[in-house]
């Protein structure tokens, strides 16, 4: 076995008889003595086969280094040249590193890496789909339906509607408020429609009625829910592929959550919360007739009669029949204050719902009796007694409180509220 960088000594091979053997004899320039194997007599043919056979022998013993062989030719030609040949042939071998063996081995010898079949992850875009519910702001919030061709429906809803510049899309959802206050959807939340003409749209490119509207939705306290159309006026090249954007209004804060109307959503329904919204209007109330400082008033809630129907249609052949149900407030007031008062603009009146809602005269559109709206101006001491309607629905009329506070008052403290029944 040869080492690394070892020269190996190879002897001459005897003559064959077969073949000529060279008779002259060289003599090195350098030391003036003959080439052995010439001055031997030995057959350069010969030589050449044994030198090559010894090759063959040391690559097997050294593995894969790859020796250098000096061959006679080339010494014969180097001695012509005026070089010094040695008496015996020679085989360098070069130095190889282990890395570099190991290295090529390996290259050799592993097979090609092939690529791992991975399934690619699937792309979740965030997007929910219709019926899906997310948490925007102090509101439960699903996109329930959404009609991108609505020209019929609203123009059917109101016979003054004009026709779309585009196309009317109505956007159908549905919302719980969480908070521990009260919320208007309409004020509190931002809905938008993001166009496939990289546009966006908002509630105030159509100013049409629609049959369910968000601005109809009343106040709403904890665990309140609501459901209504928010109405959009598109290019119909915007409805090739939208979404529908959801946030809150008023947040500096990321709370917009987006919905793709062409997917049906995956949710599970939560379970139905049996606990009991709040009391409605707060926990503590004042029995029916006791006074109360609002203002500059003192003010007395001394009756609520939850089923006014016939009276406010009695009151007035042209009152249309109620939504839901009449109610109809009773209530005694003085003015306290150095001024001058008009109960109408500085009291504000709300029934608070057992529906988690706050409704206030706005919903109800009758003449009645003793109308609010009669009482005239008050100076200091002035003393006036009235009704306030509402129009209210039905489940909302399981033990109802009443709420006044200062109409212009930025002070949650001004509020007092009272019970429905006594």
């Amino acid at each position: 076995m040869c080492g690394v960088g070892q020269a190996l000594s190879v002897p001459p091979t005897p003559p064959s008889g077969g073949l000529a053997c060279l008779h002259q004899v060289k003599v090195s320039p350098a030391h003036g003595k003959p080439d052995p194997l010439i001055e031997r007599g030995v057959p350069m043919r010969a030589s050449l086969l044994a030198v090559a056979a010894t090759s063959v022998l040391v690559l097997s013993a050294c593995g894969s280094q790859a020796p250098e062989v000096v061959t006679p030719d080339a010494r014969a030609e180097a001695a012509t040249d005026g070089e010094t040949s040695d008496s015996t042939a020679t085989v360098e071998v070069e130095e190889v590193s282990d890395e570099e063996t190991t290295g090529a081995e390996a290259e050799g010898d592993a097979p090609e890496d092939e690529p791992e079949d991975e399934e690619a992850p699937e792309e979740v875009s965030g997007e929910l789909g219709l019926g899906d519910t997310a948490q925007v702001g102090d509101y439960k919030v699903a996109v329930t339906e959404v009609l991108l061709d609505a020209n019929d429906v609203v123009q059917q809803a109101n016979e003054f509607n004009d026709d779309p510049e585009g196309q009317y899309v109505l956007v159908s959802m549905e919302v719980t408020y969480t908070g521990d206050d009260e919320g208007n959807p309409w004020l509190d939340l931002n809905v938008e429609l993001a166009g496939s003409d990289a546009r966006i749209y908002d509630s105030s490119s159509c100013w049409a009625v629609t049959p369910n509207s968000l601005m109809d939705v009343p106040t709403l306290t904890t665990g309140g829910t609501a459901d209504f159309d928010v109405c959009f006026d598109v290019p119909v090249e915007a409805l090739e592929d939208p979404r529908v954007r959801v946030e809150e209004s008023f947040s500096f804060s990321d709370t917009r959550v987006i919905w793709d109307p062409s997917r049906e959503g995956t949710q599970t329904e939560d379970p139905e919360d049996d606990t009991p919204p709040p009391a409605a209007g707060g926990a503590d109330a004042l029995p029916l007739g006791t006074e109360a400082e609002v203002g500059d008033y003192t003010v007395a809630v001394s009756d609520v009669l939850l089923d006014a129907n016939d009276v406010v249609q009695q009151a007035n052949e042209f009152n249309d029949d109620p939504e839901g149900q009449y109610v109809l407030v009773s209530m005694e007031v003085t003015y306290t204050g150095d001024d001058e008062g008009d109960p109408w603009l500085d009291l504000n009146v709300e029934l608070a719902g057992s529906d988690a809602r706050i409704y206030d005269s706005s919903s109800c559109w009758g003449v009645t009796p003793n109308s609010v709206m009669d009482v005239p101006t008050l100076t200091t001491g002035g003393t006036a007694d009235f009704d306030v309607c509402f129009d209210v629905p039905v489940e909302a009329l399981d033990a109802p409180r009443i709420r006044v506070d200062d109409f212009l008052s930025f002070n949650s403290d001004s509020r007092t509220v009272w019970e429905s029944q006594k």
